[in-house]
């Protein structure tokens, strides 16, 4: 089964696909953390990379195509997967259904200020990824003792709010086209 979580960034999605990675042994495809992986390369795509994130803006579709294509060919046909940030745009639902097939479409619809909320002064463990609200007091991670740091595109508002935009005004179009 491969299934995909179409939900305004800072949603959950994260949270509800560890608990379905554990349970049902799904493989993750997380759009966002491959590319942070490459934004931390130092090349000239990493730092072409890293710009689209500060920004706020989306990678183009050949990076993200190469990315898809390099986690698909380490799975077998009969992997289960969840696609956490991909597709994001007609453009990229375009590739993604040619490159993936059959796909099963989760849209949670939370309100744009509760996304907003959620991210502003969200904190993450640098070595195990764990996300703590802004309100969490410590510098180390209660799970791995690792430290606990703010992401750059995540406490810069121009950059968010071009990320929400994208959602609203491209990814949305994207789910209304499975739903149809």
């Amino acid at each position: 089964m491969k299934i995909v979580l179409a939900w305004i960034q800072w949603s959950g999605k994260g949270t509800q696909w560890k608990i379905l990675e554990k349970k049902y042994n799904f493989k993750i495809f997380d759009t966002g953390a491959n590319i942070r992986e490459i934004a931390r390369e130092n090349t000239q795509l990493g730092r072409d990379v890293k710009k689209c994130i500060d920004s706020g803006k989306l990678v183009p579709i050949d990076i993200l195509q190469s990315i898809l294509k390099n986690f698909l060919e380490n799975q077998t046909p009969e992997t289960n997967i969840i696609f956490d940030g991909v597709p994001r745009n007609l453009e990229q639902k375009d590739f993604f259904d040619k490159t993936v097939g059959e796909v099963k479409i989760v849209h949670l619809n939370i309100p744009k200020a509760e996304a907003e909320n959620r991210v502003i002064g969200r904190k993450i463990c640098f070595s195990c990824q764990s996300t703590y609200p802004k309100t969490y007091d410590h510098n180390f991670c209660e799970k791995c003792w690792g430290k606990i740091w703010v992401r750059v595109d995540d406490s810069d508002d121009s950059a968010l709010q071009k990320r929400i935009d994208i959602f609203v005004n491209e990814t949305i179009p994207v789910i209304e086209s499975y739903k149809a």
